[in-house]
């Protein structure tokens, strides 16, 4: 790279010298001049103007005179040069950062850099040596751990390895195999079917109040919920959107598995595997028809869907 240099010959200063004839700098062999010029990167040295001759007629810039009294001079520049930090995009970017409390530079380009936020608790997490560290900091269990719990179906691991619970208390377990158990009754579905005989018994036929199912799903379970004893049979029919309205050809539970009170005020299935079909689509429609009744004159019919 080029720079302003001097080459001291001895000790006197003819950085300004008086003039010398045909523009040349003229000094005696045993003095020192501060000759002004620059150095390219090849580490030559170019004075300014004019030759500089010592009163001899020796050119000291060059050859055997020069060599001893300007190598030295030379030799001290190409250290400097090889030591010196060349000019860099990406040093001269992050120089131009100005440092803070947990910051961290990072590139976000070809040559650019910003700062990023970099917490306390992170590099608690960066310092650690291994993924057991790194579990431990964050307080996780190791895949391993998780899988032999998944992987337990005899009740015999340690029951306060994993706890799952929710903050309204409807639903706690104390091991993965019991929470997977539970789980899908989390995603249980109850959908209430009420048939008013406005104070006399109810009639038998269909029942105003037909639903469509927005889910794909089940039903696993009804109950019954009278206002008074008696007897009443209603029977459930589904089809799809396409084909409504559902009719007694589409009934689901089958000749005598509809939801039945029998001289009583409730009654209760949870478990109608035993139907003719439990599965609902999303879109399809529920249709209610009361097959037979005896003095009943206000029901309730809960239906309880699980999504599939």
């Amino acid at each position: 790279m080029a720079n302003d240099s001097v080459i001291r010959l001895h000790e006197r200063d003819v950085s300004a010298p008086e003039a010398s004839p045909a523009g040349t700098l003229e000094i005696a062999a045993d003095e020192v001049a501060h000759v002004p010029g620059w150095i390219d990167d090849a580490g030559v040295f170019h004075p300014v103007a004019g030759t500089v001759h010592s009163h001899a007629g020796e050119d000291i810039t060059s050859g055997t005179v020069a060599e001893a009294r300007v190598a030295s001079t030379l030799a001290r520049d190409s250290e400097v040069i090889a030591y010196a930090q060349p000019l860099d995009a990406d040093l001269t970017a992050i120089a131009a950062l100005v440092s803070a409390a947990d910051k961290l530079p990072y590139a976000t380009g070809a040559g650019t850099w910003a700062l990023t936020d970099l917490s306390a608790f992170i590099r608690t997490l960066l310092n650690d040596a291994d993924a057991a560290a790194a579990r431990a900091t964050l307080g996780v269990a190791a895949d391993a751990d998780v899988s032999a719990h998944l992987g337990d179906t005899t009740d015999a691991h340690d029951a306060s390895a994993i706890s799952i619970a929710d903050a309204g208390g409807w639903f706690a377990a104390t091991d993965v195999e019991a929470a997977l158990q539970e789980l899908p009754t989390l995603l249980d579905v109850v959908v209430p079917f009420v048939i008013d005989g406005g104070g006399s018994e109810i009639t038998t036929g269909i029942k105003a109040g037909d639903i469509r199912i927005p889910f794909d799903c089940q039903i696993v379970a009804w109950t019954l919920l009278a206002d008074q004893t008696g007897d009443i049979v209603i029977d459930v029919w589904k089809d799809t959107y396409a084909n409504y309205p559902p009719t007694n050809a589409d009934a689901m539970p089958g000749a005598g598995k509809e939801p039945t009170i029998s001289g009583g005020v409730k009654a209760e299935d949870t478990n109608i595997t035993d139907w003719t079909t439990d599965d609902l689509a999303a879109g399809d429609t529920l249709r209610f028809n009361v097959d037979s009744v005896t003095d009943i004159t206000y029901v309730t019919l809960n239906l309880v869907l699980r999504r599939t």
